[in-house]
């Protein structure tokens, strides 16, 4: 049987080698050949999409605070690049706008929706995301609500269902009543027959966070759908063995 390589997700971008959910760590990824880039989208005081994992800017930049109580003027004053190497000194934090207009719908996005994000706020988000080619956009979140949300707003979405430890619920049902959703466990979750089940329902399988090439093949093998790494190079190189993934 022909293995099918699995796509490689740059986690953050190519976070291992430069600072998370920034232009540099996302062009990286671009430049190693990653098939998808992933990135975190939370929004400001006064409303605007910029793309940071946390809660807070204080691990990621020089400053201190939420996202949420800082306006995009404060957080883009601040610098998100010193703090992995003065090399990357005065990179910014930057906005979804920023982000989609550097992909130029030419490489496929997966946009972790961080919560919380009421109605009308996702309202905003798909409005923003219109513009995208839909076949290259995946909206994924750990609040499988706020999935479902997403899809009552947008049955066109391509939606992913996110979960480290125990799942919310059962994830295949849940996808099935969602009409279909990615599936993104945590590495560890994920077994032989996980893998079977979910390709049964029509689903796809994408785990995280994998950095070691090893793991990467056995996963591969494993006939897993995507690996999200922080290190898109290494594991595409250690991934050639398999096959190309399927177009599309």
């Amino acid at each position: 049987m022909e293995l099918r390589r699995p796509l490689v997700v740059a986690h953050r971008g190519a976070s291992g080698e430069a600072p998370e959910n920034t232009l540099p760590a996302f062009e990286l990824a671009r430049a190693q050949q990653a098939d998808a880039v992933e990135f975190d989208v939370r929004v400001t005081a006064d409303g605007h999409f910029v793309v940071i994992h946390d809660a807070t800017v204080d691990r990621t930049t020089n400053g201190r605070g939420e996202v949420a109580a800082l306006t995009l003027a404060e957080i883009k004053a601040l610098d998100a690049g010193s703090w992995f190497d003065p090399a990357f000194a005065g990179t910014r934090v930057p906005t979804l706008a920023e982000v989609l207009g550097w992909a130029a719908g030419a490489i496929d996005l997966c946009i972790e929706v961080k919560t919380p994000f009421p109605e009308p706020v996702l309202a905003d988000l798909l409005q923003a995301v219109a513009g995208y080619p839909r076949r290259r956009l995946l909206l994924a979140s750990f609040d499988w609500q706020l999935v479902r949300r997403l899809k009552l707003l947008a049955p066109w979405a391509q939606v992913g269902l996110i979960w480290g430890r125990r799942p919310p619920a059962d994830p295949f049902e849940f996808a099935r009543r969602l009409g279909g959703a990615n599936l993104h466990p945590n590495v560890a979750l994920v077994d032989q027959a996980f893998v079977e089940k979910a390709h049964r329902f029509g689903l796809r399988v994408f785990v995280w966070t994998v950095d070691g090439p090893d793991l990467a093949v056995a996963l591969g093998k494993m006939g897993v759908d995507g690996i999200v790494t922080d290190y898109p190079a290494k594991i595409r190189s250690a991934l050639l063995t398999l096959s190309p993934p399927e177009p599309g």
